[in-house]
């Protein structure tokens, strides 16, 4: 909508620049809103990833690493050894198959029992 031609001291035709200035920054707005979306919904695609740590001090040891692919397949392992030689280790998968685990360890009181898609293996000490 332009000006009543009385306010208008230009000479050829007369522009409203506020109406200009919203409309600019309304499609601003709407560039910037419709890229958000863009990045936001693009790419649902699992990332590959792989990570660990190894700490050791005078309590014992552990450690931990993972590592995952782009289909959702998942390895890894943690344990632990303590001060007196305790340990623990368990290295699991997790996939298309499901969630299976195997522990190894020497933990008094454990034996090789299998509950739950868990492989327990345990040479343990008994007196």
């Amino acid at each position: 909508m332009a000006p009543p031609a009385e306010k208008c001291n230009k000479v050829g035709p007369c522009y409203n620049y506020s109406e200009m200035f919203i409309f600019a920054l309304l499609s601003c707005i709407a560039l910037v809103q419709a890229e958000l979306y863009d990045n936001y919904y693009s790419d649902h695609r699992r990332q590959p990833y792989s990570f660990g740590y190894a700490i050791a001090d005078q309590h014992g040891q552990q450690h931990r690493q993972e590592s995952a692919n782009r289909y959702g397949g998942i390895v890894g392992s943690y344990g632990f050894t303590d001060d007196r030689g305790v340990a623990r280790r368990v290295h699991y998968v997790a996939d298309h198959a499901g969630f299976r685990a195997q522990v190894l360890t020497n933990e008094p009181g454990t034996a090789n029992q299998d509950p739950a898609n868990v492989n327990v293996v345990s040479n343990a000490y008994y007196h």
